[in-house]
């Protein structure tokens, strides 16, 4: 965990524990409203974390052997959809948005 986190945590921790919070059932019910914001966001970030990967897992499988087909070197493992290499500047596409013209046969 970053520091900087530790740190809120520890705060909201010494805030909730050490006084009388809990006491009656309207602080407890809007504590709950308040974690369940939380919960929220934390699935938003997991499935957006989730989707990152899978776009860059079918970036990676759409090039041979993974590699960019201008200068061989491999895709980077979290190359996103328009991101150019870091080498030779080709631009790679994720195949369900948009097919990369150089991997179209004529």
């Amino acid at each position: 965990m970053d520091n900087h986190l530790k740190e809120a945590c520890e705060s909201i921790d010494a805030s909730m524990f050490s006084a009388d919070t809990f006491l009656t059932a309207t602080n407890r019910e809007e504590l709950r409203v308040y974690m369940g914001r939380w919960m929220r966001g934390l699935r938003k970030w997991d499935k957006q974390a989730t989707d990152a990967i899978e776009e860059s897992n079918r970036i990676i499988n759409s090039y041979d052997d993974g590699k960019c087909p201008d200068c061989q070197e491999p895709i980077a493992q979290n190359v996103c959809h328009e991101e150019s290499c870091p080498n030779c500047e080709h631009v790679f596409y994720d195949p369900d948005v948009f097919h990369d013209p150089d991997q179209i046969e004529g």
